[in-house]
């Protein structure tokens, strides 16, 4: 009879040894550093679920490029996203409401392994912020601030910015032959010159 009590102590001691390591990695979760996840979105509701996800207070990055198309033999630039569907949004598993963002009007869902999250890794993500930069960082201008531009046919030249037209848009007073002449830029394109 003791050697039966003996056995159901020792496996109560594995179901508690196995216990205290799940607690044990939960609280190592619990301090890990918060880590970037993909989410797979409506399909072209990238900006709509960036809109939501930001309004509850997540951190959010989705790479867009400019891309060249051309409708009724005109060519115009718009920016579309880097990966069609999907954003990256940073989550601390242990304290952000992160299954809310299931719900998330223009989500369809987190991407899973399992019943948790699958984490992107840093490195991918340190290497995509540094090519397509932070989506959260955009430069601030203002009237009669002195700008350069830096992309497209004018690139180096500098003027002295006129005025924002909408939020995608500025106009750039530059000097040619002697005279101010306003040209209309992609906010994008220019940077302060100081």
């Amino acid at each position: 009879m003791s050697t039966s009590l003996g056995q159901g102590l020792s496996g109560s001691n594995s179901a508690a040894s196995r216990a205290l390591a799940s607690s044990a990695a939960r609280a190592e979760d619990a301090t890990a550093a918060a880590r970037w996840y993909v989410v797979q979105t409506n399909a072209n509701k990238e900006r709509l679920a960036v809109w939501h996800l930001e309004d509850q207070g997540f951190v959010v990055f989705a790479p867009r490029l400019q891309k060249t198309i051309r409708h009724a033999r005109q060519f115009r630039s718009v920016s579309v996203p880097l990966f069609p569907g999907y954003i990256f949004v940073q989550i601390e598993l242990s304290t952000h409401r992160w299954r809310s963002i299931n719900g998330t009007f223009g989500v369809r869902s987190l991407v899973m392994s399992g019943d948790r999250p699958l984490p992107v890794s840093e490195l991918a993500m340190a290497e995509l912020q540094q090519v397509f930069g932070n989506s959260k960082t955009r430069l601030e201008l203002s009237s009669g601030q002195q700008v350069k531009v830096i992309a497209g046919p004018l690139s180096g030249f500098s003027g002295a910015l006129d005025r924002l037209d909408g939020p995608e848009r500025v106009r750039v007073l530059m000097g040619f032959i002697g005279r101010s002449v306003p040209v209309t830029l992609s906010r994008n394109d220019v940077a302060s010159a100081n």
